[in-house]
């Protein structure tokens, strides 16, 4: 071969290796797309399952099966698995809830097994281990201890994926493969995410439902508070309330409430889906109240009672047990309603199905056990509330009926008999008094057998009655039972079983350690008398008593009153008489000491004029004080009469300040006349008004030694109010009441300094009530006095 020759084979070999190399390069390019193409195709298909479980977990906030069967499908179906599984796990076993592809027989299978966590199995060594288990071939596990179906399954590589929440086991997803094929890395993964979103749904799905059981524990417990505070008389409508809830809230369940009475439980209300068995559970009712029965138990311990399974009840319920499985139920809980540390009854809810309550609907059965206890208290309070304010009404009526009766004791009876009877329940009640004569008399009676209960009186007062027991123990006389009890005097004994009465009580009437009589009240029925009965029978006793001192004084004031009015009038008709008598020769002193002094002031020496003058001044004193002595008693001894007359007031008030101008200081005091010289017409008295205003400018200008005195005067309303203020020395406020009583002075040195005879203020004040006016004062130590006199523009007599 040439030269030439080789070098154009040799390069014919270069062209050829050159595209060999071209042709793998390409193929491997293919082979990557389409390796590239078949990921990407894979991603998609588990992002469009991921995304497709998540829109199923969001469809379905309520339910988790849903959830699950799609976790399944897509998982079977991107993971080429034979069958697949989900299984719960409850804390002690796992329990199968979802299966794909399963023949009937794995199925059955798969329903019907309870495995615990173990290593027997990839899915329960799963459990135990909480990490994913991956069994390539399950023939060559040491561990695999498969049933003969499971082998005819032909069950060969296994991928078992937990469900953690919260480090907390909630399940297990199992994939098989009936031929040894390993699941790839990507697939766990899957499976993985898979789970994640389960653990999503079933959280989801329990904090639904939990978030659903508290609101309606929560509308079933506000629901009952309702019912308490539109029931607070009557407790049936809360225990109707309580066993309804029960009913919806505890599923397949019979609720009862019930209360210990007289030694027997028995039934207050009951709620069953079941009429027919509501009917022969209420025949169970009322059973003895003794430690044979579970709700003798909780009520006699206080404590709860819980029996999960009727057929492994204890021994010691044999009664119970017996009663109980009639009704067809297999578990009851018996919780007590406790008040005070003792129970007062016990809500129960009883079960078809055995197996005892969550913690959860037992505190939800203790709210509502609490809830009837405040609905009992509630219903107690309110009845001892009325009941109070019964019995204070009641005191109140009679103490209105005392006041309102002081010269009769009847009313006072009648009333005290008329409580007695409607608060107690009485058949008859009686007041006996203790008589002159010192026996029992009766006082007054409500009841039937009047006849019968009079023949009886007057009875002595001693131990052999219940009133006389009463009155001579001085403590109330309570017997229950008057034909069977003991210490029953024979006469009341013998009394009450004619009249019918078998039970009665007495309540001595005291005053100041004195028997006065005694109240009974009795009933047709043998019944003890409580403590607030006997309480508020002591205060009706204790009334009566005051009744009859109030009439005993009553009657001894009036004597008094009629002994005081005739010594009164007596005492006004000797003084009237007594002052004019002493009037004549005073007036003739007077008259001969003033014509002496005339006549012989030139004679005389000074003292002797002196002394004149200082018989001329006594003697106007002594006359002065005679006057106001004779004005007051007839006043008194009503001999004053008003005489009215239709007057012009501004002229009278002139003429008054002009009668008293002279007794002003003129050099330190200025008499104002403020009134309006067009004052209205008056019908009244004349002589005794001017009496009144001049007294009253008198006073003024006596105590004020600078300032001014002021008249004033205006109409209003019907009346007219005349004033007189001064600027004097004035008056203490603890005075102003006592200057208008008899021979009274605001200071009795004042007496001395400015003279009088402290009747003049009263005198006035009893014209003017007379004439039916008034006369106040109101003043300021130092700064002065003002004294009002209020009149009508029209006198009325009083017989008008």
């Amino acid at each position: 071969m040439s030269a030439g020759q080789a070098k154009k084979r040799k390069g014919k070999r270069g062209l050829s290796r050159a595209g060999g190399n071209g042709i793998t390069q390409r193929k491997r390019a293919e082979t990557g797309l389409r390796r590239a193409r078949d990921q990407a195709k894979e991603a998609l298909e588990q992002q469009t399952a991921t995304a497709e479980i998540l829109k199923v977990i969001s469809n379905s906030p309520t339910d988790v099966d849903p959830v699950l069967r799609s976790i399944l499908s897509n998982a079977s179906r991107l993971c080429q698995a034979s069958v697949g599984a989900v299984f719960l796990f409850d804390g002690e076993v796992l329990t199968n809830v979802a299966h794909q592809n399963a023949s009937a027989e794995f199925a059955d299978f798969l329903k019907r097994s309870r495995p615990r966590p173990s290593r027997e199995t990839t899915t329960r060594r799963c459990a135990l281990e909480r990490r994913t288990m991956h069994t390539a071939d399950l023939l060559n596990d040491p561990e695999y201890t498969p049933l003969d179906f499971q082998r005819r399954e032909n069950a060969r590589t296994v991928l078992s994926v937990p469900m953690i929440h919260d480090d907390r086991l909630v399940g297990v997803i199992t994939l098989w493969r009936r031929e040894v094929k390993p699941f790839t890395d990507r697939q766990i993964v899957l499976v993985q995410t898979f789970a994640d979103q389960a653990v999503i749904a079933i959280e989801n799905v329990r904090l639904f439902k939990e978030t659903k059981e508290a609101l309606e524990r929560q509308t079933a417990t506000a629901e009952i508070l309702h019912v308490i505070s539109s029931s607070p008389t009557d407790v049936g409508p809360v225990f109707e309330a309580i066993v309804k809830s029960g009913i919806r809230l505890f599923e397949g369940a019979g609720v009862t409430v019930t209360r210990p009475e007289n030694g027997q439980v028995r039934l207050m209300a009951i709620a069953e889906r079941d009429p027919e068995r509501a009917r022969r559970w209420k025949e169970r009712f009322p059973f003895p109240l003794t430690r044979e029965y579970m709700h003798g138990v909780a009520i006699l311990d206080c404590r709860m009672v819980d029996m999960p399974d009727v057929e492994k009840m204890d021994e010691r319920f044999a009664a119970g047990k017996r009663n109980f499985a009639e009704s067809g139920y297999r578990a009851m809980t018996v919780v007590p309603m406790v008040k005070d540390g003792a129970a007062i009854g016990t809500i129960a809810v009883v079960r078809d199905a055995a197996g005892p309550l969550s913690d959860k609907q037992i505190a939800l059965l203790q709210t509502f056990a609490d809830q009837a206890v405040i609905a009992i208290e509630n219903v107690r309070l309110f009845n001892e509330t009325r009941e109070a304010l019964e019995q204070q009404k009641a005191s109140a009526a009679v103490l209105g009926a005392i006041s309102s009766s002081i010269a009769d004791t009847a009313p006072v009876f009648d009333k005290i008999l008329e409580s007695c009877n409607r608060l107690f329940a009485g058949r008859i009640v009686g007041l006996n008094l203790v008589g002159e004569d010192g026996m029992l008399h009766i006082g007054a009676y409500h009841g039937a057998h009047r006849e019968e209960f009079e023949r009886i009186f007057p009875i002595p007062v001693t131990s052999e009655s219940g009133s006389g027991l009463s009155i001579v123990e001085r403590r109330v006389v309570h017997y229950p039972d008057t034909e069977r009890g003991e210490g029953v005097p024979a006469k009341t004994r013998q009394g009450c079983k004619t009249i019918g009465i078998k039970s009665a009580i007495f309540a001595p009437m005291l005053w100041e350690g004195r028997g006065m009589g005694a109240i009974f009240v009795g009933r047709d029925h043998v019944s003890s008398f409580s403590e607030k009965e006997i309480a508020l029978l002591r205060t009706f006793a204790d009334q009566a008593a005051i009744a009859i001192e109030n009439v005993r004084l009553f009657n001894e004031i009036q004597e008094k009153s009629r002994q005081l009015e005739v010594a009164s009038r007596h005492k006004s008709e000797f003084l009237a008489n007594m002052s004019h008598e002493l009037r004549t020769p005073l007036n003739a002193i007077i008259g001969f000491t003033r014509i002496v002094m005339r006549r012989s002031r030139e004679k005389l020496e000074p003292q002797q004029y002196e002394n004149l003058e200082k018989i001329l001044a006594s003697g106007q004193h002594l006359l002065a004080l005679i006057n106001s002595i004779l004005d007051l008693a007839k006043v008194e001894a009503g001999r004053v009469e008003v005489n009215p007359g239709e007057i012009a007031l501004a002229p009278v008030l002139e003429h008054c300040a002009r009668t008293v101008e002279p007794l002003v200081k003129a050099d330190a005091v200025t008499l104002v006349k403020d009134f309006d010289l067009a004052l209205p017409q008056m019908v009244v008295d004349e002589e005794k008004l001017r009496q009144i205003v001049i007294n009253l400018l008198s006073n003024a200008a006596k105590f004020t030694a600078r300032g001014s005195i002021r008249l004033q005067a205006h109409a209003s309303n019907g009346s007219v109010a005349i004033a007189v203020a001064d600027t004097g020395i004035g008056i203490a406020p603890d005075k102003l009441e006592v200057i208008f009583e008899e021979f009274a002075q605001a200071d009795a040195s004042s007496t001395r300094v400015y003279g009088g005879t402290g009747l003049g203020l009263t005198i006035a004040r009893r014209l003017a009530r007379l004439m039916g006016g008034e006369i106040t004062a109101e003043s300021v130590p130092g700064s002065g006095s003002k004294f009002t006199l209020t009149l009508p523009l029209r006198y009325a007599s009083p017989g008008a």
